[in-house]
């Protein structure tokens, strides 16, 4: 995801932080979430990647729902609850 980051706005920013808050898309270990808040509030503006990945759905393996883990719901709260505006949610599934 940093590459990924990375490339995408290296054009349009002059700073850019990443910050992993849950490690993997099917992970409810949420001893991250409080370094990632940290870096939000900082930001000035944040976009988080959160949803599944390709272990959760893939071709000729659908998933039956788009929910999140409640670790990520964790993290969206908590970086919503100190980031500046705007927060931008990219629901990967």
């Amino acid at each position: 995801m940093r590459a990924l980051a990375s490339s995408l706005f290296n054009d349009f920013v002059s700073c850019l932080w990443t910050q992993q808050g849950v490690r993997s898309a099917s992970s409810e270990d949420q001893r991250f979430i409080g370094q990632a808040v940290n870096t939000a509030k900082n930001a000035d503006a944040v976009v988080l990647a959160i949803g599944q990945d390709m272990t959760m759905a893939g071709e000729g393996h659908d998933a039956k729902n788009i929910s999140v883990t409640e670790a990520q719901s964790a993290l969206v709260e908590q970086v919503g609850n100190v980031a500046k505006k705007p927060v931008v949610v990219l629901l990967l599934s």
